[in-house]
């Protein structure tokens, strides 16, 4: 339960990521076609400059 605030004050806004090649073998078989993700990537960017 949150009081007073925005609730944003003991946020971690940070985030890892890791970027692999198309090449790894974890992708292998994988459908990494970014048009599929279309609008997800649409939304995620809305109102980034």
């Amino acid at each position: 339960m949150m009081t007073g605030g925005d609730g944003m004050e003991n946020s971690n806004a940070t985030f890892r990521c890791h970027r692999y090649s198309a090449e790894h073998p974890a992708l292998a078989g994988r459908d990494l076609d970014p048009r599929r993700y279309v609008n997800t990537n649409r939304l995620m960017t809305r109102g980034a400059v």
